[in-house]
């Protein structure tokens, strides 16, 4: 783990999601966003152990998780591209808010899962 990981910017931007996180699980209305706040709840879970440096689960399934929240964040993007022209400009905002939210998650998912000394053992001890 280099300089930055775990220092105090992390864990302020971990502390962050967590609220941010469970604000969204009181404003929840649909299932659409119970599958948002489950999905980011799971990458709390990887953010807590890329900054203790423990093995959450195993590997395929950080990987796996990365490949779906690309996904997400294509799919979020792509319809401030194709969505009518009302509500697109708040749409698109948001989009961009959540990008600059969700980039330190991708860096540190991205550097977690290959973490190879982390993962040596298979994962799955916490």
């Amino acid at each position: 783990m280099g300089k930055n990981e775990g220092s105090n910017a992390w864990w302020a931007y971990f502390w962050l999601l967590v609220v941010l996180t469970g604000v969204g699980a009181w404003l929840i209305k649909d299932w659409d966003g119970g599958l948002d706040w489950g999905s980011g709840a799971i990458g709390l879970l990887g953010l807590w152990g890329y900054l203790r440096q423990r093995p959450v689960g195993w590997r395929w399934l950080w990987v796996l998780y990365l490949v779906l929240l690309t996904l997400h964040v294509v799919h979020a993007v792509g319809r401030c591209f194709l969505m009518p022209a009302p509500g697109q400009a708040m749409f698109a905002i948001a989009v961009v808010g959540g990008l600059v939210l969700v980039a330190p998650l991708f860096v540190a998912l991205w550097r977690y899962v290959g973490h190879e000394l982390l993962w040596r053992d298979g994962g799955a001890e916490a």
